[in-house]
């Protein structure tokens, strides 16, 4: 009985159960790199380095303060575009995981059977 239980769950509501941890998983490769943050603020100065001009500044040290802010909005996007790209690679590899295991998912059970078998040479 319990396994007849297991095989209705496996092949009934735990296959959309395995999507939905997918779907969990995807939106929180999202979250956990922050990737809305990110894209919100994919041009602001790296860690909010801003140099200001004073009251008696001459064109030269406007210039070098355009220069900093520049070189500061630069970094910050080098550095969030390069943490975007690591979290575009791990959301992939975890779809490719979690597809490879939705796609494995009816032949698992067969595989917990068929495989100490096959180990121990039983079906050779």
């Amino acid at each position: 009985m319990l396994v007849l239980s297991l095989m209705r769950w496996w092949y009934g509501s735990g296959w959309v159960w395995a999507a939905g941890r997918l779907r969990a998983r995807l939106g929180r490769v999202g979250r956990d790199y922050s990737v809305p943050i990110l894209l919100k603020t994919l041009f602001s100065p790296w860690k909010q380095l801003i140099t200001t001009a004073g009251q008696t500044s001459t064109i030269s040290i406007k210039f070098n303060i355009l220069i900093d802010n520049l070189v500061s909005r630069l970094v910050g996007c080098m550095v969030r575009s390069m943490t975007l790209l690591a979290a575009g690679f791990i959301w992939l590899l975890t779809l490719i995981i979690g597809v490879g295991v939705l796609i494995l998912w009816p032949i698992i059970p067969a595989m917990l059977v068929f495989i100490p078998l096959i180990a121990f040479g039983v079906l050779l």
